[in-house]
């Protein structure tokens, strides 16, 4: 008999064990706020990507090496300020925080731990996932980063343009300069040897 109650006791603290465990865990997870994820996908629209023959002439290790910089790019500061600015995130942080008011810096460092960034080689997809506790947020959060890749890099562009549009202004300067000092050298010439020059 007494075997009967040892092993029932044994069973019972087994049971009760468990039973807290199971019970703490459901605790915990009441308690903690619910996590929501939400991914948006980036298509790159750098022709290394899509073009057979231009991978073959970059070659795979090159081809790697963009992939990491797109990757960076994608976490980059430039990038997530202009996302925390146009969300208002330092200001919805803070709250969350019970602060008034948030550094950018403070921010940006929030907004990059919950954010994940991969590509997938088969489908060519740069993809961002955004953790936040409202699902709404995390959803414009992770839509906002390809429009702010976007807006980043058309801002590029145009300087590009814009410098390289200064630069062909220079050039042509120079160039009239030059035609100018051509045309009164040769002026020069037909007075020194008296052929007339039109």
């Amino acid at each position: 008999m007494n075997l009967y109650y040892l092993v029932r006791a044994r069973w019972q603290l087994v049971g009760a064990t468990f039973a807290a465990a199971v019970g703490v865990s459901l605790l915990a997870n009441a308690l903690s706020p619910m996590v929501y994820s939400s991914q948006a996908h980036y298509f790159s629209t750098l022709p290394e990507f899509h073009d057979d023959f231009l991978r073959l002439e970059v070659g795979e290790k090159a081809l790697r090496q963009l992939v990491a910089s797109q990757l960076q790019m994608m976490r980059s500061a430039n990038v997530l300020t202009n996302v925390i600015q146009h969300l208002k995130l330092d200001q919805l942080y803070a709250r969350r925080e019970g602060r008034a008011e948030m550094s950018a810096l403070a921010a940006l460092e929030i907004l990059n731990a919950n954010l994940e960034v991969d590509f997938d080689p088969r489908t060519e997809l740069f993809t961002a996932t955004v953790f936040d506790r409202d699902r709404e947020m995390a959803a414009a959060i992770a839509n906002q980063i390809p429009a702010e890749i976007r807006e980043w890099r058309s801002q590029r562009a145009l300087q590009r343009e814009r410098l390289g549009l200064e630069t062909l202004k220079d050039q042509l300067k120079q160039m009239e300069t030059d035609v100018a000092e051509a045309k009164a050298r040769i002026q020069d010439m037909g007075v020194t040897i008296q052929i007339p020059v039109k």
